[in-house]
């Protein structure tokens, strides 16, 4: 313990004689750091489904997910079944940014068109869809008009739940009519783009 005593005075001494030797020929100087973060919106996770009925999260990545309908129709009569989901994706959007929500199609629409002989039958489905994200709320009305969409600016960064809710019902669809037989499909198209 001596020992110890006696070196820190000389370790204080020598850095106060070190100080006192380049006081003399002393240069100042600064050296500035930066770094500037880009503006950047992101789906951070896959969707997922948060409720369903008769519709299901089938595949699911960042980019594209593709949900179905389990019983489209009634067997005994053909006839449309109601159904729902719910997608929750988590998101990011670290500066102002624009969101878009839009259909491809405009309704569930034939993949192949065929001839009816006789008879009246639904040839496509219409559906409801709307996006929650922050403060903002998107809805689409898909009853068979093309590029359907809406689109928002959001003046501030935001990160958290990016809801979508996609509904097949009554109120949108004759259910006393048989449908036809074949696929349907539509693409929704999510966007979260910062503003330039």
């Amino acid at each position: 313990m001596l020992t110890a005593r006696r070196g820190l005075p000389f370790a204080v001494s020598f850095c106060l004689l070190a100080h006192a030797s380049w006081a003399k020929d002393t240069v100042g100087g600064k050296v500035a750091i930066s770094g500037e973060a880009q503006a950047v919106c992101a789906f951070t996770t896959s969707p997922s489904a948060s409720a369903a009925s008769n519709m299901q999260l089938s595949s699911a990545t960042t980019n594209a997910s593709t949900v179905l309908i389990n019983q489209l129709i009634e067997p005994s009569t053909a006839r449309l079944n109601p159904a729902a989901i719910t997608l929750t994706i988590k998101a990011t959007c670290n500066a102002a940014h624009q969101v878009r929500f839009s259909s491809m199609r405009g309704r569930l629409a034939r993949d192949e068109q065929s001839a009816v002989v006789s008879g009246v039958f639904l040839d496509g489905i219409n559906y409801k869809a709307s996006l929650s994200w922050a403060t903002r709320e998107l809805s689409i009305q898909a009853d068979g008009s093309p590029n359907l969409g809406s689109a928002t600016e959001d003046s501030a960064a935001n990160t958290g739940d990016l809801i979508v809710v996609v509904t097949v019902d009554g109120t949108d669809n004759d259910f006393s009519l048989p449908l036809q037989a074949g696929g349907y499909s539509d693409t929704l198209l999510i966007g979260l783009f910062p503003r330039l």
